[in-house]
């Protein structure tokens, strides 16, 4: 769903988008998805138990082709700059990325080569790798607009299947839990979409065909 909400961002500010599911794809369909696309930026996110899945989709790519990568997702939100120990990625993205991404993608188009305004980046500079100053979380998710699965194979998934989907209606949490790493990527102030807003996506997803929220 992370992945998701990033896709209907991107495409809302008028830039291309493709997915490949490791989950349902093997590795050599994506390499040959990055040779056909020839993308300008390739994005990998990660939860901690599927980390070394995403370093492997990396080292592929860092393997066969030129193209900058970023890496984002709860685990890097809490590992930050070990995930440049780790592997060769270019950057990596902590917290929420919808507007971190939306500027790492405007400076790479405009060929620039200074990063460090961009809130909530860590990249590499040389041997050096910098951690930028933090962003402010989004305070009016009414703003963002409902996640876009067109790009994935939903109908292979379980959950589809059943006419199951999953409702984010927040973000943030006021606690502090030491065995949870929202207050991490999400932060301690808890941010709520309008009721209108999450009633307009239900009736959306319904539309579809799901019964189960």
């Amino acid at each position: 769903i992370g992945v998701a909400y990033l896709c209907a961002y991107l495409k809302q500010q008028g830039h291309l988008v493709s997915v490949y599911d490791d989950g349902l794809l093997n590795r050599q369909s994506l390499v040959d998805s990055v040779r056909d696309l020839k993308p300008d930026l390739i994005g990998v996110t990660s939860f901690s138990y599927c980390y070394d899945y995403a370093l492997e989709c990396i080292d592929t790519v860092k393997s066969d082709f030129d193209i900058p990568v970023v890496i984002g997702g709860p685990h890097v939100s809490v590992a930050k700059k070990e995930v440049f120990n780790d592997s060769n990625v270019d950057f990596a993205i902590i917290k929420e990325g919808e507007f971190s991404l939306i500027q790492l993608l405007t400076f790479i188009e405009q060929n620039k080569s200074d990063f460090s305004s961009i809130g909530n980046l860590i990249w590499r500079r040389g041997t050096q790798i910098i951690e930028n100053e933090d962003m402010a979380f989004i305070d009016n998710l009414d703003e963002l607009p409902f996640p876009d699965y067109s790009l994935f194979e939903v109908d292979k998934y379980v959950s589809t299947q059943i006419k199951t989907t999953a409702i984010i209606t927040s973000r943030g949490c006021p606690y502090a839990c030491s065995y949870c790493a929202t207050l991490l990527s999400m932060g301690r102030g808890f941010r709520k979409r309008s009721a209108e807003n999450v009633f307009a996506e239900l009736k959306q997803r319904y539309k579809e065909g799901y019964r189960e929220f």
